[in-house]
């Protein structure tokens, strides 16, 4: 989840401000060493990868966003056609009062259609856009038909400009967007944690008086949370909400996803979806807040959720729902009644598409024996077919209510049919493309690995890249130097081929990625829950004998949960891992990020953190799996945390942990000393960087003074140096062990510095200086064996190098 154009500095000194005075910052080059390649497509079933959201814009013509190829399209009813109506397919911030077609976006999240505009929430850029489909004023701008306009947002992450200009506010990450029936662009700010209103005209609407372009928010305080159900909605805290829709009687209803869970605003007081309601106050309609999958034919009350994204409402009232993580798509029944071929009871939840396996099979039979994988948005055509944007198969399916040829397909009543997207990621350059021609999709874990190779999670391709640093064979294939070969997964989000070859495998969203001493290539395959391997040679790791180049499961069964503990590792239950490291002993240390622990593969059997190993077991070394901020000086297994992710283990064999949704870097010490300017002792954990507080402030002073938002890549370099993604604020920062200069940098032990982006999300910069490019939500970092430090600029799509 690209701006600002930059010449060329290198060598060039350049001084910058940051609180408590000057910092002189020598030019040090970066580089895009992996992706920045290009593809093309020019039909419904080629071009439609990754797709997030869609919406018709007439009885004949659905517009889908194409958040990978930043492009939005439309796709014909009586054919198969696409045709790009937003976007030239190059992440960027361009274009404004032009063409859209020649405009750039950067992976918009979401469309939504009037007769005379689509919305489009262009999420990377942290703006709200608008394609004009007639030449009229719109939101105080003369716009002409076919190009397109910015209705909100400066281009800026940030919570700002309530009250005020939409287009002097700015906005985080929005992701999902809908129309009042006033035309107001509704908006789910899924970074800020709020729902926020454009005003289209001057007038009263959500209980609000609003001003014409002005924005507003109407849900959420702007904290993380989940509370303030049955008081006012602006005073109630929200988690990523991705998705804001109006019902019939005016009122906002919300996809909470990370509180699994759907809320709504009461435009009036009365009663909605079976539940008493007051004007202006916020309910919890469907979910109990813990993530499963449950709850079909009962209260929508008590179902369990799993990251419900997309939502929409058909004629009858029914609340349609895409169950992102349970793979599925749902409906929460207005009233009484048979819906989509089936008997309802009001304010009860059933399934409709996907039978809650992730995968791709079901087309032209029953939707609810189909497999999906991560739908994340639906729209509905006619009265009840509904379409489902099947992200992660890069495609868009319907379910068809009744017998009809469309989208050149003959369909039958209750299936479901691929009408977008031939399942092909954005991805390319499985062999035998140079690093740089090779195309990526967020990629968001990078590794060093033997002779100056490259390691690559293609999270958003759902493949295992690797960049070899020298010409032969590796992991069972012959590789050119420079080049990038897929050496784990087919593109296809699944979980298959274990024991085989990796090339042939499926994967899902893999993310944290290293190379153990031995070469094999370790990564986190999180939308699977499990640790996998890919063999570099044949040999016993882990417990697990493996042939070189084949794919093997070493943690997690494939089951989201949280049990194994002492046990074989492939009998266990992980829940999202997405961060790992490796000790000095060999073992395989894991962010099990949605149990919030830290826990640890064994390699050999033997002593490790204060327990007794055997090799291939698990064990969980910090937290209590209660998602939270405590246990600073207390015992390591006793710490709350919230959703860690990033790993390091530093020369000391001390492990530092982002604890991302806490917005800090903690340590567990596994000695007692000093440590970046902290007395600890060992076994217990401390807090190191970051105050608690999401923000961007703190160069140049104490670490534990700055404000950070959602770290999430650590790494050591060869000084003991630790380095920070802060990758919110789209920066790298880091906390030097000792005082004198830094990458050109002079500083002070255990103070923080900015090192690589200037806070702006985009991409520029590549032959100039660090501090002055931009990057776009770097995650995952490493050093390789030069010392020189990779970067994932995941929304980039790119592996950037500092020199």
């Amino acid at each position: 989840m690209n701006r600002h154009p930059l010449g060329t500095n290198a060598g060039r000194i350049r001084v910058v401000m940051i609180a408590g005075g000057l910092l002189v910052l020598s030019g040090c080059n970066i580089a895009t060493v992996v992706g920045g390649g290009t593809l093309s497509a020019t039909t419904a079933t080629s071009i439609s990868q990754s797709p997030t959201g869609s919406g018709f814009g007439s009885s004949t013509s659905l517009y889908t966003v194409d958040s990978t190829n930043s492009v939005v399209s439309t796709v014909s009813l009586s054919s198969d056609t696409e045709s790009v109506v937003a976007g030239n397919g190059t992440d960027g911030s361009s274009g404004d009062g032009g063409p859209a077609t020649a405009a750039q976006l950067n992976h918009p999240g979401a469309v939504t259609v009037e007769p005379n505009a689509a919305i489009i929430a262009d999420t990377g850029n942290n703006k709200i856009r608008d394609l004009a489909r007639t030449t009229r004023s719109h939101f105080g701008q003369s716009m002409t038909s076919g190009h397109i306009y910015t209705i909100g947002g400066t281009g800026l992450a940030g919570y700002s400009g309530d009250g005020a200009t939409a287009t002097a506010a700015t906005f985080s990450s929005p992701t999902g967007i809908s129309l009042d029936a006033n035309g107001d662009p509704v908006i789910a700010d899924t970074g800020n944690n709020v729902i926020r209103v454009i005003a289209s005209t001057t007038g009263t609407y959500d209980n609000i008086s609003m001003i014409q372009g002005d924005v507003y928010t109407i849900a959420g305080d702007g904290t993380l949370g989940y509370s303030g159900d049955a008081a006012s909605a602006t005073s109630a805290t929200l988690d990523q909400p991705s998705c804001a829709l109006v019902d019939g009687n005016g009122n906002v209803v919300i996809a909470d996803s990370g509180n699994n869970v759907i809320r709504v605003v009461a435009e009036s007081s009365g009663t909605f979806y079976g539940v008493a309601m007051t004007s202006g106050s916020i309910y919890t309609l469907a979910g109990d807040g813990v993530a499963g999958y449950s709850g079909d034919g009962g209260p929508a009350a008590a179902a369990e959720f799993q990251q419900p994204t997309g939502m929409a409402l058909d004629s009858s009232g029914n609340l349609i729902i895409a169950d992102s993580l349970n793979s599925v798509v749902r409906v929460l029944a207005e009233s009484t009644g048979t819906y989509f071929g089936a008997s309802m009871t009001a304010d009860d939840v059933y399934t409709v598409m996907g039978n809650g396996t992730l995968g791709y099979s079901g087309d032209g039979g029953p939707a609810l024996s189909a497999e999906l994988a991560d739908p994340t948005g639906v729209s509905l055509q006619g009265s009840e077919n509904i379409l489902v944007s099947d992200s992660g198969n890069d495609r868009i399916r319907e379910r068809a209510i009744r017998n009809i040829t469309q989208f050149g397909i003959t369909m039958t009543a209750g299936d479901i049919y691929t009408i977008a997207g031939n399942g092909a990621s954005r991805t390319s350059g499985s062999g035998g493309l140079s690093a740089t021609s090779t195309v990526l999709d967020s990629p968001s874990g990078v590794a060093s690995a033997s002779s100056g190779s490259i390691a690559v999670s293609d999270t958003g391709g759902n493949v295992l890249r690797y960049v070899a640093g020298s010409s032969g064979t590796q992991f069972g294939v012959t590789m050119s130097d420079g080049d990038a070969y897929s050496i784990g997964g087919t593109g296809v989000a699944g979980y298959a081929g274990d024991g085989a070859i990796g090339s042939s495998a499926e994967l899902n969203s893999p993310t944290a990625v290293v190379a153990d001493s031995f070469g094999n290539i370790v990564f986190a395959d999180s939308g699977n829950n499990v640790v996998r391997l890919i063999a570099r040679s044949s040999g016993t790791y882990y417990g697990i004998s493996a042939t070189a180049g084949y794919i093997y499961t070493i943690g997690g069964n494939g089951v989201d949960g949280y049990s194994g503990d002492g046990g074989t590792a492939t009998a266990a239950t992980l829940n999202d891992p997405t961060g790992l490291a490796l000790d000095a002993a060999g073992n395989i240390i894991v962010a099990d990020s949605d149990n919030n622990v830290v826990r640890c593969i064994a390699e050999a059997s033997g002593t490790y953190y204060g327990q007794a190993t055997s090799v291939g077991d698990i064990y969980t070394i910090a937290g209590n799996n209660v998602a939270g901020y405590s246990g600073d000086g207390s015992g390591v297994l006793s710490a709350e945390f919230d959703q860690p992710t990033g790993l390091a283990v530093d020369a000391s064999g001390n492990i530092v942990i982002a604890d991302t949704f806490n917005n800090v870097v903690r340590l567990y010490a596994l000695n007692s000393g000093s440590y970046f300017g902290r007395t600890v002792v060992a076994g217990n954990i401390y807090t190191i960087v970051g105050t608690g507080i999401e923000g961007y402030s703190g160069d140049g002073s104490p670490a534990s003074m700055a404000d950070l938002a959602s770290p999430t890549g650590l790494t050591f370099d060869s000084a003991g140096n630790l380095i920070i993604s802060d990758t919110s604020n789209s920066v790298i920062r880091g906390v030097p062990i000792s005082t004198g200069s830094l990458y050109g940098t002079s500083v002070t032990a255990d103070d923080i510095y900015t090192f690589a982006g200037n806070g702006v999300a985009g991409f520029a910069g590549d032959g100039g200086s660090w501090t002055t490019s931009s990057l776009n939500f770097p995650e995952g970092i490493a050093i390789d064996g030069s010392g020189n430090l990779l970067i994932a600029d995941t929304l980039n799509n790119r592996i950037r190098k500092l020199s």
